[in-house]
């Protein structure tokens, strides 16, 4: 499952209605369970302490239960120690690797090439 950080808060935030069908704690047994998770866009959200802590307990849960979680965001190894803290980014990295992307954005030239 691929899912932006941005997302993510929307699906808690819709755990909070009081007609919703979901809990929070149903919403994150859920997200770590998932064979793999992706969080993307990390460290364009709000950076709020409740983000932070569903973020971080969502990590948390996938290392106890060994499940593979990855991260993308234009974040430097630091920012991103800064924005989760040093034991989230520990659970993550610990049989996993930091690849750096440093090619031209696709994006950017996308509309400039021959179609």
């Amino acid at each position: 499952m691929v899912i932006t950080v941005a997302e993510l808060m929307l699906k808690f935030r819709d755990t909070y209605r009081q007609d919703s069908a979901t809990s929070e704690t149903a919403l994150i047994r859920f997200l770590s369970n998932v064979d793999l998770l992706v969080i993307d866009e990390l460290g364009v959200q709000h950076n709020s302490n409740n983000e932070r802590v569903m973020i971080n307990r969502i990590i948390d849960e996938r290392y106890t239960l060994e499940k593979p979680t990855g991260v993308i965001t234009n974040l430097q190894s630091d920012e991103l120690i800064t924005t989760l803290g040093r034991a989230a980014v520990d659970r993550i990295m610990e049989d996993g690797k930091w690849v750096t992307f440093n090619w031209a954005s696709f994006r950017i030239n996308k509309g400039t090439q021959p179609a």
